[in-house]
């Protein structure tokens, strides 16, 4: 648990009600952000984060894209419903569509050699517990990004025009963190026992 000290009560009320992350933002954002305001025991029983949810859980559907900004607001999405795997998602059909979601964003994203979105996509299925099938997807998924692992231990995120004139660690250091939490999730829910 955070704790944030105040030293204005006008940024006390607006952090707790919420409302100053309404704004101009996308439902997934005003999500993400009440997510961890609520995680620092902020925004309890909020409507914010009800309705930023819903509008969020209403909008996922099998016809959104598996690449770009759309398989990382699935992505994430999936995490924040999950709390990291810790909570599961109980509407039935949402869940379906999400996991035919995340499969589209592994398959997509290994044929483009994304390991970022790739790895989010393996570790949004480990926390809504795959069945025998998608774990046999998940083992030939993990196989292909270990293979992609630079010397140094690292993983280079997608390649993009906008990443050309960033250090050697801004390139790898989302990517390479996603995927030591992919390795993490894997191990302790022993999805396989070759790793």
């Amino acid at each position: 648990m955070c704790h944030i000290i105040f030293h204005d009560n006008r940024i006390k009320w607006a952090v707790e009600s919420g409302m100053s992350f309404v704004g101009r933002r996308a439902p997934f954002r005003i999500y993400e952000l009440a997510y961890q305001l609520k995680r620092c025991g902020y925004l309890q029983d909020n409507p914010l984060i009800t309705n930023a949810e819903a509008v969020v859980n209403r909008q996922i559907n099998i016809s959104w894209s598996s690449f770009g900004m759309d398989a990382y607001v699935i992505t994430h999405s999936v995490f924040y419903m999950t709390d990291s795997g810790t909570q599961m998602i109980t509407d039935r059909h949402l869940r379906k569509s999400i996991r035919l979601l995340l499969i589209a964003i592994i398959a997509n994203n290994y044929l483009e050699e994304n390991i970022d979105i790739l790895a989010e996509a393996i570790l949004g299925l480990c926390f809504i517990q795959p069945d025998k099938v998608e774990m046999s997807f998940i083992d030939s998924a993990i196989e292909y990004i270990l293979s992609k692992q630079n010397l140094d231990g690292s993983f280079y995120g997608p390649k993009s025009n906008e990443l050309r004139n960033l250090s050697e660690f801004e390139k790898k250091y989302h990517t390479t963190l996603v995927v030591l939490g992919v390795l993490n999730a894997y191990k302790r829910k022993e999805y396989s026992s070759n790793y």
